[in-house]
């Protein structure tokens, strides 16, 4: 063979091995991250019943729910990144504790948001478990509303509910993105409705409600579509979680925001009530040290009585945990 094509025909080799090797590493690096984003839509929710502890069978009083944004287990700092907490030993303990305290209060249903159920920063555990674990919860239904892979490290994390009754079915509700290539690329701030049976053979769809933090217009939105399927839901409806809204009812003046918040969009329409009561003077629930706006609620059905509403004082998050004692059917 001639040198010149004995040359061609080692370029071409080599060029092609690099291709092939570049594929490689592509396939590699971005398959994971491709596979889990096409799937995300399938994998979005799940419910796990936890054998190693009792189903409820009576109501005691009322209904008591919580919920409790615990900040991906990282602690009561504010500020803080994700990335701090403490080691896998101290955030797991902190999970125990968060069960423990749930468990103290009694409640029957909580709603948890930012919950990692993997995550490289809080060690890959999955917090909505350890906390039903430590807390004596017998259901979990998990949403992620990010759901990252990639080949070193996986990223997923949104709300969950954790119940002492069946959850006999759960799906994701979609709200307006804030932003299309976010919610591609990574996901948005969705929901999760948990359908929970009563003992009294009764149900209600509780849902775990986590606002965009970002966007004013996106958590009107969100409301919008809350309002809209909440008033055709045949069954009694519970919103809970951390809607990052204030109502201008509980904002010191002057701090008054233009337009209605989501909380009084929602307040307006006579559906529900909410705790804690619209008050200048009702404690805050963010942040947990010297806490000054309330951002968490619980939404209760407008003929539902409740008999008790408290802000608990934790700190093993920046925000603080909600409660209420709830009866249905007024």
């Amino acid at each position: 063979m001639a040198p010149c094509l004995r040359e061609r025909f080692s370029f071409r080799r080599k060029l092609t091995w690099f291709l092939l090797a570049g594929l490689v590493v592509l396939l590699v690096i971005v398959g994971p991250f491709a596979f889990a984003r096409l799937r995300c839509d399938a994998t979005a929710v799940s419910v796990t019943r936890l054998a190693n502890h009792p189903v409820g069978a009576t109501l005691n009083e009322g209904l008591r729910v919580g919920c409790y944004n615990i900040a991906h287990g990282r602690g009561e700092g504010f500020g803080t990144s994700v990335w701090d907490g403490g080691s896998d030993r101290e955030r797991r303990q902190r999970l125990t504790d968060i069960g423990r305290l749930l468990r103290d209060l009694d409640l029957d249903v909580v709603v948890l948001n930012e919950v990692d159920f993997d995550a490289q920063w809080s060690h890959g555990v999955d917090q909505a478990r350890a906390v039903a674990d430590a807390g004596g919860f017998a259901f979990v239904a998990r949403q992620r509303n990010v759901d990252i892979a990639t080949v070193v490290a996986n990223f997923r994390f949104g709300n969950a509910v954790l119940s002492r009754f069946p959850i006999s079915a759960a799906r994701c509700v979609r709200y307006p993105a804030m932003s299309r290539f976010e919610r591609v690329m990574a996901g948005n701030h969705d929901g999760l409705i948990a359908t929970v049976e009563l003992p009294d053979g009764t149900g209600v769809d509780v849902w775990a409600v986590h606002l965009e933090t970002r966007s004013t217009k996106s958590r009107r939105q969100a409301a919008a579509r809350i309002i809209e399927q909440t008033a055709a839901s045949p069954r009694a409806v519970i919103l809970a979680g951390d809607f990052n809204s204030r109502s201008i009812g509980s904002i010191r003046p002057p701090s008054i925001p233009r337009g209605l918040s989501a909380i009084d969009t929602m307040l307006a329409t006579g559906l529900y009530q909410a705790c804690p009561a619209r008050s200048k003077t009702a404690p805050g629930t963010f942040p947990t040290v010297a806490p000054s706006l309330t951002i968490d609620w619980i939404f209760a059905p407008a003929d539902w009585r409740i008999l008790q509403a408290q802000v608990v004082d934790a700190r093993m998050s920046d925000h603080l945990p909600v409660a209420a004692l709830l009866v249905p059917g007024g």
